[in-house]
């Protein structure tokens, strides 16, 4: 079955009580070394975004978050909360192993795109890191309420 994205929220983001919120300032984060507190990786996220530049994506590192289809995975950056991007123009990409941006396990990986490729590959893998763009922001729906939500869009589906 497909999983949500989610993304670990700082307090100040979280919704409270059985809300959910639209993030539309989160700031861009991947090319700072405090991120992953490793210029290692501040340099990684740097090479790859001018690859993807250069490659004429729209979305890349400097300009876009990463999700995880790990609950467990994003509440170790803050509280889990599903994202939905908001937006007409909303793109993702992940590695073809279904894996993490860092720490770089292997290298030699495929980056797709939802432009090229299916998403819902990336949404099967427990624990794989989506990297995506929403110019509109995203509504973060907290994780404790995944069963309620899921159960309400397959409703709307019959």
């Amino acid at each position: 079955s497909y999983r949500f994205l989610y993304r670990g929220l700082p307090d100040a983001r979280t919704p409270s009580g059985d809300g959910a919120a639209v993030v539309d300032d989160d700031p861009y984060d991947l090319l700072d070394p405090e991120t992953y507190r490793s210029d290692e990786a501040a340099a990684y996220f740097a090479d790859l975004d001018g690859e993807m530049d250069a490659s004429r994506l729209g979305l890349r590192p400097g300009n876009s978050h990463l999700a995880t289809t790990s609950p467990a995975d994003a509440s170790g950056w803050g509280t889990a909360a599903s994202i939905w991007p908001l937006g007409p123009d909303a793109s993702f990409a992940w590695f073809d192993d279904g894996r993490l941006f860092w720490p770089v396990e292997k290298r030699g990986r495929t980056l797709l795109t939802d432009a090229s490729s299916d998403l819902s590959a990336a949404l099967c893998v427990d624990g794989c890191e989506v990297m995506f763009r929403s110019d509109g922001g995203y509504l973060a729906v907290p994780s404790h309420l995944d069963r309620q939500l899921r159960q309400q869009l397959i409703s709307m589906t019959r």
